[in-house]
């Protein structure tokens, strides 16, 4: 615990790990084909964003398919648009839908509420330009994976009472509260790799 902290604690120590963490999530899925990404910079609050966008091959073309905006994992302190490509491209050849990935800033360099303010400028971004690319902005959904699906979750509650609404949620293990006392978190709170401690570290930056 005491090691990882310190590591983390540095920039040199977040850079290392953060590119260790790229190198191990970009070889966990297999090479997809088929899938045209291309890669934009898009004006939010916080300054430029990047996006990376993925067209299936079926849907290349098209000029009203759905769109899916996905937010990566990585505790909001890890996780780039790099370490996820393969595993975007999979989701976006097998739900036949376009992927739109923001590359969302990370704390600790850039604490709350950085990520969700990208994240909710991504979405607004998406909903205004969605022609642009082929999407149908009356099919527009949210996803993501842990800190992602968190990001997913803050950006749907929020367009309530939004012109354009997400019609669907695709969320991996997304973190909804900050209770962390349920019973999981104490018979598997420990020894499983991503540790309670780690979890209540990860938030607090």
């Amino acid at each position: 615990k005491a090691q990882m902290r310190a590591v983390y604690a540095t920039e040199a120590g977040r850079n290392a790990t953060r590119a260790a963490l790229n190198r191990y999530w970009a070889t966990r899925t297999a090479p997809v084909e088929g899938v045209l990404a291309s890669d934009r910079s898009i004006p939010t609050r916080g300054g430029d964003l990047p996006v990376r966008i993925f067209v299936p091959a079926a849907l290349q073309g098209v000029k009203s398919a759905p769109v899916l905006v996905y937010y990566h994992g990585g505790g909001f302190m890890f996780g780039s648009l790099d370490a996820f490509d393969p595993s975007l491209r999979a989701l976006a050849r097998d739900l036949k839908m376009i992927v739109v990935a923001p590359g969302y800033r990370l704390a600790p360099e850039h604490p709350y509420p950085a990520a969700h303010q990208d994240a909710e400028d991504a979405w607004a971004w998406v909903a205004a330009h969605a022609k642009e690319f082929g999407g149908d902005v009356k099919r527009l959904s949210l996803g993501g994976d842990s800190a992602g699906g968190t990001l997913a979750l803050s950006v749907a509650l929020k367009q309530k009472k939004a012109a354009v609404h997400p019609t669907g949620l695709l969320l991996y293990y997304p973190g909804v509260d900050r209770v962390n006392s349920y019973p999981s978190m104490t018979e598997l709170g420990s020894g499983y790799g991503l540790d309670a401690d780690n979890l209540e570290y990860l938030a607090a930056q």
